[in-house]
This record gives structure tokens, sequence and C-alpha cells, in this order.
């Protein structure tokens, strides 16, 4: 049974850095939120299970509280749905902020934004129809230390790689919306949860495209889902880890941050520290080496270490793959290291 709820001009004002008024607020968006999962559709019922789905509690901000409250659902891929790629409709500083796809920055969600890059960078036209096909009411937005804006009727296929520059940065977020006036979801009334619910469904396909599912297949078959991208890359980093801890040297992960590589391993003699960037490919494939990656490895050199791992007895690696093998630059954002299997020796 759909539970009924609105918004009033006076729960827009809810929307401050005060305890009282954000309860009342959250109140509102719990009832939401139980009657989104009854409404939406089938394709929505991995996002129904528990831990998939939240609202926002009061949130302290220096001396008051975060000026808003909000809600989302996520894909089971990600154990923590703040951390991936989400449905979200929230309203703060007196507006609504987000009613679409929203992806959070400040680094706190490294998977789901390598998985929407790769998405979009794999299929640029198929991104553009998509994002064209949503209509006037619709928006693109990223933003950080840089800003990108386009209507959706306005979406052009040069956008793309300017969108691609910016979501390659950790820090920026992106909100892919439905713009939506004050005044009009308070005309909704209690039909709110209805128009909420057709805009995800509307939003959909696009959702399952960044998530990776929307990529076209291999000829060995379809893409890995995320949770087996996620596996695969952790499995080869700890293999590497305990590689290079076997031969003596101090090894720190650091991966879940934007310094280009995984690992640092360090020389207990002589100190120098090896720079490592994992890649898993169990099956041949294009080892690629993002933005951030590449810079680092320029910096860093004979100190920059790619290795790539197929399976526990076949582990790889090529030092300083900038100047000892041929680097191709796709879609001028990745260098492709054309002759890895050549080039990398066994570890």
């Amino acid at each position: 049974m759909e539970l009924q709820v609105s918004f009033t001009r006076e729960d827009f004002l809810d929307a401050r850095p005060r305890l009282e008024p954000l309860r009342r607020l959250r109140a509102k968006f719990r009832i939401l939120e139980g009657s989104l999962l009854t409404l939406l559709p089938k394709q929505f019922n991995s996002m129904k299970r528990s831990g998939c789905h939240f609202v926002s509690r009061p949130n302290r901000r220096g001396g008051g509280y975060w000026h808003g409250v909000w809600l989302g659902l996520g894909s089971p891929a990600y154990r923590n749905p703040r951390r991936g790629l989400q449905f979200q409709f929230g309203i703060e500083d007196g507006s609504v902020f987000c009613c679409g796809i929203w992806m959070q920055g400040r680094r706190q969600t490294p998977l789901a934004r390598r998985l929407a890059w790769s998405a979009i960078n794999a299929n640029p036209n198929e991104f553009f129809h998509l994002i064209r096909r949503l209509g006037p009411e619709y928006y693109v937005s990223l933003w950080n230390s840089h800003e990108f804006w386009r209507g959706a009727t306005e979406f052009t296929v040069e956008d793309v790689n300017s969108l691609l520059d910016v979501l390659s940065d950790p820090d920026s977020f992106l909100d892919i919306s439905r713009y939506l006036p004050n005044r009009e979801v308070i005309s909704w009334r209690d039909k709110l949860p209805g128009h909420v619910g057709m805009t995800f469904e509307k939003l959909y396909p696009l959702y399952s495209f960044l998530l990776g599912s929307g990529q076209i297949k291999k000829r060995r078959g379809s893409l890995p889902s995320p949770e087996k991208i996620l596996e695969s890359s952790i499995w080869a980093e700890n293999l590497v880890r305990k590689f290079e801890t076997a031969k003596r040297r101090i090894v720190k992960v650091v991966s879940d941050r934007p310094v280009g590589y995984d690992l640092e391993s360090k020389d207990r003699k002589t100190g120098r520290v090896r720079r490592i960037e994992v890649k898993s490919r169990k099956i041949d494939g294009r080892i690629q080496l993002t933005p951030n990656e590449y810079r680092a490895a320029r910096k860093y050199g004979p100190d920059y270490y790619v290795y790539i791992v197929r399976s526990k007895k076949d582990v790889r690696f090529i030092r300083n793959p900038v100047q000892s093998c041929d680097m191709m630059m796709r879609n001028q954002r990745v260098w492709e290291i054309v002759d890895w299997a050549d080039r990398a020796r066994a570890a």
C-alpha cells in the first residue's frame, strides 16, 4: 500500500541547519522512502534490499547542522550506497538540489567513478544518445575545481570529452537530474512519490549504462559485474603485496588515495621506493593508464612499476612503462601500453 506524503513551502523552509526542523523534514523523507520502495518496478528490486537505500540523518557541520535531507538508492555492488552511484532525491538550502543520478565527490566513490568513466569512454556515442533522450527537463552537471553543466538537449558529442576530464577528478561530484522548482514539487501534493519514481525509472537505462552493464559485450562474453571487477582488483593487489613482502620490502597500500598507483614498496636496505600500479588481466586485453597513473609514471620514471596479474603463477611487471614501452593515447585521456605482452617480465 502506497503511503501518502507531500511537501509544502514550510517543508522547504525546514531545510536549514537546525536540528528540530531537519528532524521534521526527515520524517517526511522516511515516508517518501517507503512509498518509493513500494512503487518502483522490478528492475529496482536489488536496491530495495536492506542496506541499499537510506535517508540522511541530521549531520553536524562546523558549528551547526548540514542544511538539508536526502534519500538515496544504490546497487548492491557497493557495500555502502553513499559510496556508489545513487538514485537520489534531496532538499538543501530551501530547494530541490537533486532528483536523479548522483555520485559523491571528495574521493569517496573510487569504484563507481572508475566504472562510470570506463563505460562512457568505451561507448561515448551511446552515452550521448542516452543523455539527449532525457529531454529538456534534465541536465548533466559535474563540479569541483572545474565545472561542467549542460542541459540534456544541449549536450553534444564534443561535451563527452569535457565531461570525462572532470569525471576523472576524484573530488568531483556528478549530478544527472530533472530540474524541479519548488512550486512544481508542492503542486504534486500526494502524487510526489509517483513523480519521483517516474523520474528514477526514466533514468534507469542511463544508470545501468554507467554501472557498466550498458557496455557492448565482448566476444568472450559479457563484461564482469562491478562485484567481480572489485574482487579481481583486490585479489591482484593482495597477490602483489604478498610478493613484494616476500622480497623483504615494506609495503604500504595507497590505492584509496589519488596518487596514480596502488602500492608503495620500500627496500629495507637502500630505502628506494617502488610505485606499483596493479592490473588484473585473467584474459588477453588492453592495459591502460588513466591520466593520473600516466602522470605518476612520467614523474617517477624507473621507480614506477606496472604489475600484470593473470593468475597466482603468472605475475609480470613492467618497469618505467613510459620509457620502455610503446604508448598510445586513447580518446585523449587514456594511454595504452600497446606491447605489454612482449615487454612484461616474469616477477
